[in-house]
């Protein structure tokens, strides 16, 4: 019904009926996603007590769906790697609410599946649990059939030039290779950088969606209900605070790499205040403060690659950031369940994830620097990339 509603729409040139369905199917592929996917950390802790294994070896199966996928660059991440870049390219005015919003709703569903698990691991156990979940994500593929290309108008710059590069048949496939992968990215050292910040900086969202829940349970001493809801806190607090960011970063005076920079600073010192909390409405305080400020990489992440390299690499850097973050979501969790199991204290867990959040701060100085004293070249409908080399491919957004 909903492809029929946007044919129609197409037809007769709605452009506004056809963006609002765009922009809501995205949120809702983003909330089926990491609603069904993020908050895993619900079920380990039940698999912990049912198999009878520890907190690392039982970490893979809350890890694993998000981690793989996103290393692979398919199933459920695929929409997700897709969907940002798709959206940058059709508002290119409006990328940062655009973007924000679809975050947002990202976060809604953290905030609406642990009331779903809760009450499904009740009435069903957690079997029935996953294959209600998976049933409700799976509508993520119905959705996906609207995001095909609308418009009479031609396709930007370089996804025409991507076409062009696979339609050409000069024997040189090297080349082809290199160029329609934009391999010269890795030849930057701020792009190389920036993976490897990926890469930690997942690691220790993984540490933090997977343990919570066990870990404000046993530090906090609350009930395992209770610690299930800390979830939700994390995402309501997400919701709120990827629609503040996003418009905070339209403002002429804010610096986005700034602005992560600080933010990711700050959830690093949360996190290492959660093992001195006590009771559930700490817990809840704790875990909505840490939503808020883990909004920071949900919002600006994809703002960022295309402020710094530029929307003519904005498609393959996403993709590579996915890549390079699968590895880091899938390893973290498990790191820390193992610190866990050998030292029988969750708190060494959260300063694991804190000096990870610290370390991916850290690397990042180098390069704040020079971005903040190298001057900015914008006008007030483009953002241009700070690589000095890439400034005209840019203009296409």
């Amino acid at each position: 019904m909903a492809s029929s509603i946007v044919d129609e729409a197409a037809k007769n040139g709605n452009s506004n009926l056809l963006e609002t369905i765009i922009v809501i199917s995205a949120g809702l592929i983003s909330s089926f996603i990491v609603g069904g996917n993020y908050v895993d950390g619900i079920l380990v802790a039940e698999w912990v007590d049912y198999f009878h294994q520890g907190s690392g070896v039982t970490a893979w199966l809350g890890t694993a769906i998000i981690g793989i996928s996103s290393c692979g660059g398919c199933s459920v991440t695929f929409h997700l790697c897709s969907i940002g870049p798709y959206l940058a390219n059709r508002f290119p005015n409006q990328v940062a609410i655009v973007q924000g919003l679809r975050t947002a709703s990202g976060s809604s569903g953290i905030l609406a599946f642990p009331f779903i698990i809760n009450y499904c691991l009740k009435q069903y156990g957690w079997r029935g649990c996953c294959l209600i979940i998976g049933g409700i994500a799976s509508q993520q593929c119905a959705l996906g059939l609207l995001f095909r290309h609308w418009s009479n108008k031609p396709l930007p710059k370089h996804e025409e030039n991507q076409e062009t590069l696979l339609e050409q048949n000069n024997g040189d496939k090297t080349r082809r290779f290199r160029d329609l992968h934009q391999l010269d990215l890795f030849k930057q050292k701020m792009f190389v950088v920036f993976m490897i910040h990926i890469f930690i900086i997942d690691a220790a969202s993984s540490v933090i969606y997977v343990h919570i829940v066990s870990g404000t349970r046993v530090l906090l001493e609350i009930s395992p209900e209770q610690a299930r809801f800390t979830l939700s806190a994390i995402g309501l607090s997400i919701l709120f605070a990827c629609i503040v960011v996003s418009l905070i970063t339209k403002h002429p005076m804010i610096d986005t790499f700034t602005l992560y920079m600080i933010m990711n600073t700050l959830l690093a010192i949360q996190v290492c205040v959660i093992p001195f909390m006590k009771g559930y409405v700490a817990a809840l305080t704790v875990s909505a403060s840490i939503g808020i400020l883990m909004s920071a990489h949900a919002a600006l992440h994809l703002l960022m690659l295309l402020e710094l390299f530029g929307s003519e690499y904005l498609y393959m850097s996403y993709s590579y950031g996915f890549f390079s973050g699968g590895f880091g979501y899938l390893l973290g969790a498990p790191v820390a369940g193992w610190i866990y199991d050998a030292t029988g204290n969750y708190a060494i867990s959260f300063y694991f994830c804190a000096g990870l959040l610290i370390l991916c701060v850290l690397i990042l100085i180098p390069e704040w620097i020079k971005h903040i004293k190298k001057p900015k070249q914008t006008d007030e409908n483009t953002i241009e990339p700070v690589t000095p080399t890439r400034s005209e491919s840019s203009k296409s957004i």
